[in-house]
């Protein structure tokens, strides 16, 4: 059974918050279904990162890189979630950086933060998803507020031009998922 979703968004025994999946049964279960890639993306992490390139290679799964962040403001009153994908070898590098900072410089009652304004400085190579419910848009659309739809929505664009792709030309090292087939086996 070969299918055209990719999993962009696992957490696993290394996210230290929320993660269960273990990355060798992840992998398998993966290449099991026929996929042809998976993300890793532990809560502000690359603890898992060797174990996950191993199986993952071992298994001819292509392993993507990535993190989830907790995202704050500058003024430091709005929280929301974001997830980064390592594009390329200076995506990765960025990631490795934002982390780093992360623990260094915006660190709050133990839990890492990275604040918006250090995103464009760490933007290249690295592809921006919204962070499910948790993220800008996510909690702006569960809002009642038609003015925070919109400060999401203008908040969003200035990400995407940090972040530029071409649209008539993916970069080669990213897949593009096609819409979900409906497969809901859990990946354990």
């Amino acid at each position: 059974m070969t299918t055209d979703f990719v999993h962009l968004r696992v957490h696993s025994e290394f996210s230290l918050v929320d993660g269960l999946v273990r990355i060798k049964g992840l992998v398998k279960k993966v290449a099991e279904l026929g996929m042809p890639a998976v993300a890793l993306t532990d809560q502000t992490n690359f603890y898992g990162l060797i174990k996950f390139y191993k199986a993952a290679i071992g298994a001819g799964i292509k392993p993507i890189y990535g993190s989830d962040f907790l995202l704050v403001d500058d003024d430091d009153t709005q929280v929301s979630a974001i997830c980064l994908l390592a594009q390329n070898d200076k995506g990765y590098r960025n990631l490795t950086e934002l982390i780093s900072r992360a623990y260094q410089h915006g660190q709050h009652l133990g839990r890492a933060y990275i604040k918006r304004s250090w995103l464009p400085e760490y933007a290249e190579g690295v592809i921006v998803l919204s962070g499910g419910r948790d993220g800008d848009v996510g909690q702006a659309l569960l809002s009642a507020s038609q003015n925070r739809r919109r400060s999401a929505a203008s908040s969003a664009l200035p990400l995407n031009r940090a972040c530029p792709t071409s649209p008539s030309r993916p970069p080669e090292s990213t897949i593009t998922p096609s819409a979900y087939s409906g497969n809901q086996e859990r990946l354990m």
